[in-house]
């Protein structure tokens, strides 16, 4: 199963810039931006005990995850929301699985941009 949904990154490239590329590159380094700042965030909360702070965290990261098609982080993170809901923590591998998930979907936005590149290259 790919880290990113196929469809989407087809959908953000065919809007804004038509250069081929489109939304990506912004999308892209907006979600790096938020996925960095989301992870060390939700490890501060569940640190502190979980609770509101871990709801707000996991469901802003949610977000950004559902934005560019990162649909197991969004699934990930949806899991700790509900630990957060509850007054919880998340469980010992929560974050450890989200921040796996957050490299294969590093490692495979590196590989998108890199593909279009190349196509850029060919193309002029």
């Amino acid at each position: 199963m790919p880290a990113l949904d196929p469809e989407r990154i087809a959908v953000l490239r065919e809007l804004g810039p038509a250069d081929g590329q489109g939304l990506l590159p912004a999308t892209a380094e907006a979600f790096r931006h938020e996925a960095e700042w989301g992870l060390r965030d939700l490890r501060a909360a569940a640190a502190d005990g979980g609770g509101e702070p871990l709801f707000r965290a996991a469901h802003r990261l949610r977000g950004s995850a559902a934005n560019i098609g990162a649909s197991r982080v969004a699934d990930l993170c949806a899991e700790l929301e509900a630990a957060g809901r509850s007054g919880g923590a998340p469980g010992e591998d929560a974050l450890d699985r989200l921040e796996a998930e957050l490299s294969r979907v590093d490692e495979e936005l590196d590989r998108i941009q890199e593909d279009l590149g190349q196509v850029q290259e060919e193309g002029q």
